[in-house]
């Protein structure tokens, strides 16, 4: 049969089969002088090319390289669509500001509650918010076939970052995201954006990050508020020490109140919350509290990034290098 190649070739095209897919997709040989990869059939009957042109030179070799890139991303659209993403975290504070902990992760469906404001906190948010110990939570989480869940390693300071790198994930079944981390200095103060099922990463795709801003402020409501216990059990003055104590201090027997939203400018926009009488100086209620202390808040900035397959890649450079040769070629 003879058609019109999407404005590359004219002339008659021989099939070499279906590779499998949705839409059909062809490997054809154009005049036996190039190939190409043929996703769709124009209204006036064109073939619609995906790959450049090759010159007739080595065609076997090249059509070879190419059945075996094309069939690795064709493949894969007769399964479930899965993404690998990483998620990426920045502590946006200034200098002298707090720190957090190691930084829980979890991807679900929407249906996981790390906790319930005006309610007691569970023994796995306990340990997150007094010592960052994130092992209970993660362990609930996974138990529980909410989806996956991943941790950063260390505290985090202002300027500091750290990745996670979540693979195979059906964005379809679990794309809310839920964080969680413990505020250094503090008690038991933690941020998290739990408040209703986490951020929707769903529309997530290649070149088209999403980022989100984690400033959401809480007390667990699990020890009181007092510097007198630091250094260890809770690290509430010296956040350098390791992060490894059970926790400890004056049990509060209180519930999860949500403190306020954390500004650009290290202060507190605050819920109205007895716990804080002064946004201003968020730590100015704390018992023992040192004179002058009063280190700037920090909020997070969580910047999530698809990343592609390496059959993509792979057909990228497929077409660069079909550029590369018309370019050559042309000289």
């Amino acid at each position: 049969m003879t058609q019109r190649a999407a404005g590359r070739f004219t002339g008659k095209f021989e099939k070499l089969g279906y590779l499998g897919g949705g839409r059909k997709t062809r490997l054809v040989i154009a005049d036996k002088s190039a190939v190409g990869l043929c996703s769709s059939i124009g209204e006036d009957g064109s073939q619609i090319f995906l790959f450049s042109s090759f010159p007739p030179m080595n065609l076997k070799f090249r059509l070879l390289a190419t059945v075996l890139s094309v069939a690795g991303v064709i493949g894969a659209t007769s399964h479930a669509q899965t993404t690998d993403f990483r998620v990426t975290i920045e502590n946006t504070g200034q200098t002298g500001g707090t720190w957090v902990t190691p930084v829980f992760a979890g991807l679900h469906d929407g249906t996981f509650d790390l906790f319930q404001g005006g309610q007691a906190a569970s023994a796995g948010l306990e340990l997150l918010a007094e010592v960052g110990m994130n092992g209970t939570v993660t362990s609930d989480f996974e138990s529980g076939g909410f989806g996956q869940a991943q941790n950063t390693n260390g505290v985090l300071m202002p300027f500091d970052s750290a990745s996670l790198l979540f693979q195979g994930v059906d964005l379809t079944a679990t794309s809310q995201l839920t964080l969680a981390t413990m505020l250094l200095p503090s008690n038991d103060w933690f941020l998290s954006n739990d408040i209703t099922s986490g951020f929707d990463i769903s529309g997530l795709s290649v070149g088209n990050p999403l980022t989100f801003t984690l400033d959401r402020l809480y007390d667990a409501g699990t020890e009181v508020n007092d510097f007198a216990f630091a250094p260890p059990p809770n690290q509430a003055f010296d956040p350098s020490l390791p992060v490894s104590m059970p926790p400890g201090g004056l049990d509060e027997n209180g519930t999860v109140t949500f403190l306020g939203t954390i500004q650009s400018d290290g202060t507190l926009a605050s819920s109205g919350s007895p716990i804080i009488s002064d946004p201003t100086d968020p730590f100015g209620d704390f018992a023992g509290v040192p004179s002058g202390f009063s280190p700037g808040l920090s909020s997070l900035r969580i910047t999530v990034t698809a990343v592609p397959e390496p059959s993509s890649l792979a057909v990228i450079g497929l077409m660069a290098g079909g550029a590369v040769l018309r370019r050559r070629r042309k000289s």
